[in-house]
């Protein structure tokens, strides 16, 4: 994930996130929210930040990524974005 370092969580505002879902949601886009309060990283589980990245990390590398970066910029641009 671009400028996200592992272990590392930015910060959104509750009306940035509000505001990203309801244009999400327009566009026909799903969520998931990964939610936790890191209680068990101590029993080797992994916290809401370490799956995020492994995910990102395991999309990034699928087969297919680069056309889905490329649609979404069109996209973007497309939009006005």
């Amino acid at each position: 994930m671009e400028g996200h370092s592992k272990g590392i969580v930015p910060v959104l505002s509750t009306n940035y996130l509000v505001n990203t879902i309801r244009e999400g949601r327009k566009n026909g886009e799903r969520f998931c929210f990964i939610l936790g309060a890191g209680a068990s990283v101590s029993s080797n589980i992994p916290s809401g930040a370490q799956l995020e990245y492994t995910w990102m990390e395991e999309m990034n590398e699928s087969p297919g990524m680069a056309e889905v970066r490329s649609a979404a910029k069109g996209l973007r641009e497309s939009s006005g974005r």
